[in-house]
């Protein structure tokens, strides 16, 4: 559901290219339902909106039980337009998108927003970039935060701030806790890179924009075959690097590649949590993070018991799965029961011989309404196994599982292949990045 309304949307914002210079249409109520059906639960408009349009869209929005995502970047809401769009969204419980940038939105408008977005629990995503909002604008935002802190994930909102402050401040702004500061770049200098990569990259907006761009052409080359025989040879690359990832851990199986370590010991903050699922014993992994890192909370689970070394980590037994077959827990489940419901996993490793399709199909699968219960993980490293039961099936589930993590905002950064079973095991390594890094033009 998530790739297809993804996909979706890159297909409308296309059009919308196209046909900019088009004449003004007159907004129905027979368009909106229309565009509202062919989109699946997403609402794209893209034109001069009247106070007569926008009564009209109040009326519709009320309608609309489902809508899940709503994008008016680049057309006139105002103030006036603001209060309209409020009134249709008020009962909405189902918005994991919003997008009003470049709406000529004013302070009363975000004072509006700020109200509304109290009982949206399940937004994830909201874009108020290139609008003049003003210091008040922001202070309406700031007053609410106890409305908005309870309704959204924190970093959203925290991001949201920064990309107030540098449209309408020239001082640099106060970045979040996950914000990790470059010795090579002033945080002025990297505002793009830093808000489309949650905090974690710190680069020239000429660089970013750079690597958008292969991004998107390789992201389009990797899913071009079905064979069997070199699946992972001729599928799935990465579509980003890391300038200094690091192999962690053994030489050998065992070890993983982590993006840019070197980031997280720089960050100013003892919450670093770090989950280890399958261990078979081999504790070398949590020993080299704890090393590097030696501020990380570590958490190891096998099903089968072991022990980790002293001041490493603490051990768990417990099967890891979807939570449903086998007596197995889902990282949800894992979460609720040490108490992290509301921390962010800043690394995630992930070996469990297979269980791993379950896991993540569990833990991404989620309606538009329960995606406010994602946790949030920085970096994911896995290892994959091609099942041999049911060859076209085991095939289309790899192919549904890269595009569950690229749905949900995650990039291929590394991949190697396992030499014990070259054909059917490989390695990878994702990172999540901010929804504007896949949305946002070059």
């Amino acid at each position: 559901m998530a790739a297809a309304i993804r996909e979706n949307i890159d297909n409308v914002k296309n059009e919308e290219e196209e046909d900019n210079e088009s004449e003004r249409v007159k907004l129905t109520e027979e368009m909106m339902m229309a565009e509202y059906k062919e989109s699946l639960t997403v609402l794209i408009l893209s034109m001069t909106l009247t106070d007569e349009d926008m009564i009209l869209m109040s009326n519709v929005l009320k309608k609309l039980d489902d809508l899940a995502i709503i994008r008016l970047d680049s057309t006139r809401l105002d103030d006036v337009g603001m209060q309209y769009m409020a009134d249709g969204l008020r009962n909405n419980t189902t918005l994991v998108d919003i997008n009003f940038s470049n709406t000529e939105l004013g302070c009363e408008s975000v004072r509006v927003l700020a109200e509304l977005l109290g009982n949206k629990t399940a937004l994830t995503t909201l874009d108020l970039s290139e609008n003049n909002i003003g210091d008040d604008g922001v202070q309406h935002l700031n007053s609410n935060d106890e409305i908005i802190y309870k309704s959204l994930q924190i970093d959203l909102v925290i991001f949201l701030l920064i990309r107030f402050y540098f449209t309408t401040h020239e001082s640099t702004p106060k970045l979040p806790e996950s914000y990790i500061q470059s010795s090579d770049i002033d945080s002025k200098q990297c505002n793009l890179s830093l808000l489309e990569s949650d905090g974690c990259f710190c680069e020239s907006n000429s660089d970013w924009k750079r690597r958008k761009r292969i991004h998107r052409i390789q992201h389009k080359r990797n899913r071009i075959s079905d064979d069997r025989y070199l699946f992972f040879q001729n599928n799935w690359e990465p579509t980003i690097h890391c300038q200094f990832e690091r192999r962690i851990g053994n030489t050998g199986d065992g070890g993983k590649w982590i993006c840019d370590v070197y980031r997280l010991r720089q960050m100013n903050a003892t919450d670093l949590l770090i989950y280890s699922f399958g261990s078979n014993g081999d504790f070398s992994f949590e020993k080299a993070v704890k090393d590097i890192l030696p501020k990380a909370e570590i958490h190891t689970f096998d099903m089968q018991l072991y022990e980790c070394p002293d001041g490493i980590c603490t051990f768990h037994q417990a099967r890891l799965g979807n939570g449903k077959d086998d007596d197995s827990k889902s990282l949800q489940m894992v979460m609720k029961e040490l108490g992290h419901e509301n921390r962010h996993i800043q690394i995630l490793k992930v070996d469990i011989e297979g269980s791993e399709y379950d896991l993540f199909e569990n833990l991404f699968n989620l309606s538009p309404s329960n995606q406010a219960k994602l946790p949030y993980i920085r970096q994911i490293l896995f290892e994959i196994h091609l099942h041999s039961d049911s060859i076209d099936k085991s095939i289309e589930r790899t192919h549904e599982l890269f595009e569950l993590f690229r749905a949900n905002n995650y990039v291929i950064f590394h991949k190697e292949v396992n030499l014990d079973d070259p054909r059917n095991v490989f390695e990878f390594a994702i990172i999540r990045l901010n929804a504007a890094f896949f949305t946002s033009q070059l």
